[in-house]
């Protein structure tokens, strides 16, 4: 039965469900009008002695057995639409269910996203103002970095210009850099200033 259902509900839509209940109940109408004007020539036939009265009774009594197949074949087409009808409501009633469902749980995640990102964004700010505390400038080309202080070579540098801006002796560049020749210094190169 739960197969014949899902099939039927397949092959129908809610269009033809309502073209079929409307043709069902125009047909109803039909039959009873032709049973009713059967009936009626019967009648006549009968009353009239134009025709055998037996005759005459057989074509009405056929008639109306007919009528009733007709009037049953109605009335169980009214309850498969009525079943389908529910069948329709239920699986409206299943899909808006679960459309609210992954509606709430969409709205859980977008809440999710928001906090994440706001905790996020709180993190990122300390971590610039603790960068900023641990590297800071000393002067224009001299960045301070865990205590040392590192200078960062620029164009015509020597240790000797190094050593006077900086306030320190050549020998004390030389020693706190001992793997740099101070003959072939790089522009950008860093070498360590030491602590006075």
């Amino acid at each position: 039965m739960q197969d014949e259902e899902m099939h039927t509900v397949e092959a129908l839509s809610a269009n033809e469900h309502t073209e079929f209940k409307k043709s069902s109940l125009s047909k109803a109408v039909i039959l009873t009008g032709l049973g009713v004007g059967l009936s009626l020539v019967a009648v006549f036939l009968a009353v009239n002695g134009r025709g055998n009265a037996s005759l005459a009774r057989e074509y009405m009594e056929s008639m109306q057995k007919q009528v009733a197949v007709m009037e049953d074949a109605l009335s169980r087409a009214d309850v498969k639409i009525d079943e389908l009808n529910q069948m329709d409501m239920r699986h409206a009633n299943q899909i808006r269910s679960i459309s609210e469902q992954v509606q709430n749980e969409l709205n859980k995640v977008s809440v999710t996203l928001n906090e994440t990102n706001t905790k996020v964004s709180r993190q990122g700010e300390a971590l610039e103002k603790l960068l900023k505390h641990f590297t800071r400038k000393t002067s224009p080309e001299l960045l301070l970095v865990n205590n040392e202080h590192i200078y960062e070579i620029q164009t015509g540098d020597t240790f000797g210009k190094i050593a006077q801006r900086c306030g320190r002796s050549i020998d004390a560049i030389r020693t706190a850099n001992p793997t740099v020749n101070p003959r072939k210094l790089q522009v950008g190169q860093q070498i360590k200033i030491p602590s006075e």
